[in-house]
């Protein structure tokens, strides 16, 4: 899929179109960085990535994408309009800023 078909509006990343479950929603391009910040996507051992993107993607206890390597993959199928969600839990391994949501801490794996 092709960035042209993701919006950002109210902080959050936008799909426009339908994505099968299984599919690349995106790849994540940008400066690697050997440290997190509230921008960043973990992507390998303590490597951050920096994606316009990628750092409008929310987080989910229920997401519909997930990070492997450089690829944003579509969970479940994603309908125009979803806002694109991973678990930050599963995925960060030290956050730069936690913070509680639905009241459980999203800190990352550790």
């Amino acid at each position: 899929m092709h960035k042209k078909f993701l919006i950002i509006k109210d902080n959050c990343l936008i799909c426009t179109v339908h994505v099968d479950k299984g599919i690349r929603v995106f790849s994540l391009e940008g400066k690697l960085l050997d440290y997190p910040t509230s921008r960043t996507v973990h992507i390998g051992n303590n490597v951050h990535i920096v994606d316009y993107y990628g750092s409008y993607l929310s987080h989910s206890f229920e997401p519909n994408c997930k990070i492997q390597g450089l690829d944003v993959i579509a969970e479940k199928d994603i309908i125009p309009g979803d806002i694109l969600t991973y678990n930050f839990n599963t995925t960060e391994i030290n956050m730069a800023y936690p913070f509680v949501h639905e009241g459980i801490l999203v800190k990352g794996i550790y």
